[in-house]
């Protein structure tokens, strides 16, 4: 992203200022690995989309707006009720493991929660319960078959409208979801003395991560940065790392030696001056050497990235596409296809990775539409649909739901939230400005690491929730970046905030957002 950058980040001087009167807080030593329980049940919400008929219902409010995956939408009960019923249909039968309901400013009085497996007989849950803002989470001790939930809510005041109902539940066996981390700052981390630990102990942050039921690690590749990491020297060291922690590999080609996103896809220095014919060459032997070597030494990508956030083309000024009129799609293309190409060719026969294409339009079904359209009309030939999401930049979770549903019908590829992010406190931990403040986005969950799993957990239940299975899942960007270093070492950490770990790398409760069972 444009704002992952620490010089552009502070070319945004109003925003810089907004930021920069809040007080910074030194870190401390009084932290300890987190022992919490994350009152957020294992498993998916799968009541998204699903029948729920109210009782007694309302012409001017329909209760599927307490499915649709989205806490901006809601249904009310019938003015002068004093007791309300919402019945969910699951369709088939799940081990539901807890339920969740966000409320319109404040929660009903009381509320009980039945279940049954085939409409007729009921039985009532006995439930930890606790809250998350306006959010009151019922949690099981023990799984317990359901197909049916029932809600019934009272109160001796007007009844409160309800904004969301989740049913979670174990996803099924032959649901694999994605539920990655980028860490591609990790080892500069570890450079300066930078450790993270759990309530197991210190260990190495991918190892504490798979124990927690995340399951893939994405990093970036620049060609000849000048941070002294992202190099091939530095993916290869952690790439054996991540085989070790038995998770999955996404490589993230850039083709910049630094940050490549929207805002500019700087041509490596090396290839500067190349024309479009020698640097589709380069593109090719580049990209073939590093998935030949990775492939040399036992660690394989799974996936990769031919470039990063390339709704505006990549390698600049050959492939930019808005420069000129009407755009360099075939320049660009012809560009993404050598990539391809070399990413297929350097593996051995058989054990090409998957390739996927990535955008930053996770919440905007139009921009995606206009890229991929592109994409198939110029003969690109990839595997899955990449998009960064990041709920303060782009939108409602709605959009991302309308943008995934039109992208499976149209295009008929998996698709992962490459990129996304939420933050579990405001706070400013190195004196640096963060991207994400009080001051400078609104955000429609609670800050808290409660907060962030919720957002997190939502998000990744939309994900599954996708037609035609064809949504994999999430990758968080940049879970372990606590201060330290910025994108250089020595520089400030603008996203501090939004780790799942503490400042001194103890783990957060959200850790365990991606537990699904």
């Amino acid at each position: 992203m444009l704002r992952k950058h620490g010089s552009l980040w502070r070319s945004f001087s109003a925003l810089v200022f907004i930021a920069s009167v809040i007080p910074a807080h030194p870190l401390t030593a009084k932290a300890r690995p987190s022992t919490a329980m994350l009152p957020i049940p294992p498993g998916i919400n799968v009541a998204i989309g699903q029948p729920v008929i109210a009782t007694p219902d309302t012409p001017t409010s329909s209760p599927s707006a307490v499915v649709d995956g989205e806490i901006a939408s809601s249904w009310c009960p019938p003015a002068g009720s004093s007791s309300a019923t919402l019945t969910i249909d699951l369709k088939v039968r799940h081990q539901l493991t807890g339920t969740g309901f966000t409320w319109v400013e404040r929660a009903p009085a009381d509320y009980r929660i039945q279940t049954s497996v085939d409409g007729r007989h009921w039985q009532p849950l006995t439930t930890a319960r606790s809250t998350i803002a306006q959010t009151t989470i019922d949690r099981l001790e023990r799984s317990t078959p359901t197909r049916y939930v029932r809600v019934t809510f009272t109160d001796r005041q007007p009844l409160p409208c309800l904004a969301e109902a989740r049913a979670y539940a174990q996803p099924r066996p032959t649901t694999r979801l994605i539920r990655g981390a980028d860490l591609s700052t990790l080892r500069a981390l570890e450079a300066v003395g930078k450790t993270f630990a759990d309530a197991s102990g210190t260990r190495p942050a991918e190892r504490i991560l798979a124990d927690h039921g995340w399951n893939l690690v994405r990093l970036r590749l620049w060609v000849n940065p000048d941070n002294g990491f992202n190099d091939f020297d530095d993916v290869a060291a952690m790439a054996q790392r991540i085989k070790r922690a038995g998770m999955d590999f996404l490589l993230d080609f850039h083709y910049s030696d630094t940050w490549a996103d929207p805002g500019h896809q700087t041509t490596p220095a090396a290839w500067q001056g190349q024309d479009l014919a020698t640097l589709t060459t380069t593109v090719y032997e580049y990209t073939r050497s590093v998935i030949a070597r990775l492939h040399a030494q036992g660690t394989p990508p799974d996936l990769v990235q031919i470039g990063n956030e390339v709704t505006a083309g990549m390698l600049w000024p050959h492939g930019q596409l808005y420069s000129s009129t009407p755009p360099r799609w075939n320049e660009f293309t012809t560009l993404l296809k050598a990539g391809i190409a070399g990413a297929r060719t350097g593996a051995p026969t058989g054990r090409a990775p998957l390739i996927m294409l990535h955008i930053d339009r996770g919440g905007d079904w139009g921009g995606t539409q206009w890229f991929f359209d592109h994409m198939l009309a110029y003969g690109v030939e990839f595997d899955v649909i990449g998009l960064s999401y990041y709920p303060y930049w782009h939108g409602s979770l709605s959009a991302v739901r309308q943008t995934l549903d039109h992208a499976a019908m149209r295009y008929g590829k998996p698709m992962i939230i490459v990129e996304t992010a939420y933050p579990w406190t405001f706070e400013d931990f190195d004196g640096y400005p963060n991207i994400v403040s009080s001051a400078t986005h609104p955000l429609r969950y609670p800050v808290s690491p409660e907060g962030q799993a919720l957002f997190v957990n939502d998000l990744l239940s939309l994900i599954a929730h996708t037609p035609d299975q064809l949504g994999w899942g999430v990758v968080y960007w940049e879970p372990a970046w606590i201060p330290g270093v910025g994108w250089k070492i020595g520089e400030g950490n603008a996203w501090e905030n939004q780790t799942v770990f503490d400042p001194n790398g103890q783990a957060l409760p959200s850790l365990d957002m991606f537990r699904l069972r």
